[in-house]
């Protein structure tokens, strides 16, 4: 019974209602299966597969780190034109060009980009993001993780400061690395 309980719930994806009906069980103790099984949900089962996930988690913090780079545009002090408008919005771009003095080889204002990098600790679910001017392999490793370490020093304590892995969540950096 059990079997078939947990090959209906994986195969064909029936709430325990709908096992219960076919099998002429209680949809109690349907539930009560899955649950030992560590099915109850259908976000703990792969929707392709149907495979039920298997999820890893590392040991102690600092085990491994996941480094994500994210770009975004710098906007306009006092706000871009979608907000306030195209006419408003140029002017906002003019004044900032002004104070940075950043122009493109037309000498149109230039806004630019920043990179946001984010370390997560695998075991702690630990973060730290800080914006930086470059998107640079050194400056994505070293900097965001050394300096992760030195905001949550109560975790470093445990395990030492040493990193053992790090996960790129971006190709390109991961390509520069090779």
């Amino acid at each position: 019974m059990l079997r078939t309980i947990v090959h209906l719930r994986l195969k064909q994806r029936l709430c325990p209602v709908q096992i219960g009906g076919r099998l002429g069980m209680p949809a109690l103790n349907v539930h009560a299966v899955l649950l030992r099984c560590r099915l109850n949900r259908l976000s703990h089962i792969d929707r392709i597969t149907g495979e039920p996930v298997r999820r890893y988690e590392h040991p102690h913090p600092g085990a491994i780190l996941h480094v994500d780079v994210t770009k975004y545009g710098n906007i306009p002090d006092d706000g871009g034109w979608r907000f306030v408008g195209r006419q408003q919005g140029e002017r906002n771009r003019q004044m900032t060009a002004r104070r940075t003095s950043a122009r493109n080889r037309v000498y149109r204002p230039q806004m630019g980009t920043a990179f946001v990098h984010t370390v997560v600790d695998d075991h702690s679910r630990v973060a730290y993001a800080e914006i930086r001017n470059d998107e640079k392999v050194v400056t994505a490793i070293d900097r965001p993780a050394q300096r992760g370490r030195l905001a949550y020093p109560s975790l470093c304590r445990r395990t030492g400061p040493v990193r053992q892995r790090l996960g790129l969540q971006i190709v390109r950096l991961a390509r520069r690395l090779r």
